[in-house]
């Protein structure tokens, strides 16, 4: 089969076509990935450090160490406050935690030690201080699951995202010389969605029963009416491997 030069030309014009809408479509591409990056808000982004860090926790890291500390107050009474360590060493297998609370109802601390490896299981609560001790021939050494991985985690994604709403953009995202970010975001009452307000409310009422059945003497009465946020705070760190290393709020 023979072709002019013209036809010639024609089809050289259709290779180089080709080949600039591959090019074109390759820098649309990264472009509207760069743009999507950059304009990814603190939320997504201290969401994404949650979901690695969890995950790290899990299966990733030989060692580590979780802190948590928890109060509640009501009127500037002191109604429950707890804190819990759990460390781990992935590397040998062997996991302990320790817990102490205050409760109202008689200002008292109470303590609860555990430890676990492969085939030991023993723990040490209370006013008893014997250490119960259990012996399996069962692995069943897991301290640290993955709640990202739970059957429902996506459905709750989701729920959570859609109360969010346009609050991500109040999260703040400062980078730090070390290759770190530190997450921070405030909100007034007048800036919590209604929806927000009404979710927390029931949660928080439904959730403070048990608090109440320690009440002493009847002086701290039981909530029958909806309670508001009057102001959110937070701040969280990530570090140069994008891991979360403290959050407060």
């Amino acid at each position: 089969m023979q072709y002019s030069k013209g036809d010639r030309t024609m089809k050289l014009g259709k290779k180089a076509i080709v080949a600039l809408s591959f090019v074109v479509g390759a820098c649309l591409f990264l472009t509207t990935a760069l743009a999507d990056m950059a304009l990814s808000t603190g939320y997504d982004r201290l969401k994404a450090a949650a979901k690695h860090t969890s995950a790290q926790l899990e299966d990733g890291l030989d060692s580590f160490t979780l802190e948590s500390f928890l109060t509640a107050k009501i009127d500037g009474i002191l109604l429950y406050e707890s804190t819990d360590i759990m460390k781990v060493d992935a590397v040998n297998r062997v996991s302990e935690m320790v817990n102490k609370n205050i409760r109202y109802r008689d200002d008292k601390t109470y303590s609860w030690y555990s430890y676990r490896d492969e085939t030991t299981y023993a723990y040490k609560g209370g006013n008893d201080d014997q250490l119960h001790v259990y012996i399996s021939a069962e692995n069943k050494w897991h301290p640290y699951s993955d709640p990202f991985k739970d059957m429902y985690a996506d459905d709750f994604e989701r729920i959570i995202d859609a109360l969010v709403g346009n609050l991500k953009d109040y999260i703040m995202v400062e980078e730090e010389a070390d290759g770190g970010k530190v997450y921070s975001g405030s909100l007034s009452q007048t800036q919590v969605p209604t929806l927000v307000n009404a979710v927390l409310s029931f949660m928080f009422k439904q959730s403070a029963y048990g608090w109440y059945d320690w009440n002493r003497e009847g002086e701290l009465p039981r909530i029958s009416e909806d309670i508001f946020v009057s102001r959110v705070s937070g701040r969280a760190s990530e570090d140069a491997n994008g891991l979360l290393n403290n959050l407060t709020g």
